[in-house]
């Protein structure tokens, strides 16, 4: 049996109150038992070393990337929506950004036909896939965790292939955040909530907003979080390098 996502089991007593020795054991790696409090998020983290790099990004309380993104289905197109013709946008018409077994591909529709998520038609915004690469999950590390986001011009709408941040001021602002997403210090906070293929934007609640006009590296991300050399360390064998490859 493939137990991807590991065994969790807790020895409880009743009469006990206050905190719970936890303990991590991955392959030849154990780590704990350290204390840690069952309800201090809405989901557990097992590993106490993720636990303490968390913690240091939530204290600034930054708003969340969350409330970037647009819910599954984004402009009420279905993934296998083909309702559209391949050519450039004519009078009434956007651009429509879809995807098959071929592959990615776009074409032109009626305008009149969206009538979900309209702020975002004429605005800049980022296509992040709602579903992460072949080996996400957590199981195999490191993992991708995401797959690669696209920036998508004003006058454009896709299909649920993604989900959507924006709107955003400006091209510029719209590369920054997809290079964001790319980071290994995002991919690297979202892997503590995704526990499956999909990532819909609940898994980008801990993934804090930053200032859109300047860019962000990991380094950048690091020093401004405190993340210390053995903590780094730890993201690197956890999360791997996006190439230029990725979808």
């Amino acid at each position: 049996v493939d137990l991807k996502s590991g065994v969790c089991y807790f020895l409880w007593d009743r009469a006990h109150r206050g905190d719970c020795a936890a303990m991590l054991i991955r392959g030849d790696d154990v780590v704990g038992p350290t204390k840690r409090k069952l309800d201090e998020h809405d989901v557990f983290i097992r590993d106490e070393r993720a636990a303490v790099i968390l913690k240091k990004v939530l204290k600034r309380n930054e708003p969340s990337f969350e409330d970037l993104l647009t819910g599954d289905t984004p402009f009420g197109l279905a993934t296998n929506f083909t309702g559209f013709r391949q050519a450039d946008p004519g009078q009434g018409e956007v651009m429509v950004y879809a995807s098959s077994n071929a592959g990615r591909r776009g074409g032109a529709m009626k305008r009149s036909q969206i009538t979900k998520n309209t702020h975002l038609i004429d605005a800049w915004k980022v296509l992040t896939p709602k579903a992460g690469p072949g080996n996400s999950g957590g199981h195999v590390l490191p993992d991708k965790v995401l797959g690669k986001p696209e920036v998508a011009e004003p006058n454009s709408v896709c299909t649920q292939t993604w989900i959507v941040a924006g709107p955003l001021k400006s091209k510029k602002q719209a590369e920054v955040v997809a290079r964001y997403l790319q980071t290994l210090f995002v991919r690297f906070i979202v892997s503590l909530r995704k526990i499956s293929q999909d990532a819909m934007r609940g898994v980008y609640r801990w993934v804090p907003q930053q200032n859109w006009n300047q860019d962000w590296t990991d380094e950048a991300l690091y020093k401004k979080y405190g993340i210390t050399k053995d903590e780094i360390a730890f993201i690197n064998s956890m999360i791997r390098s996006m190439g230029e490859g990725d979808e």
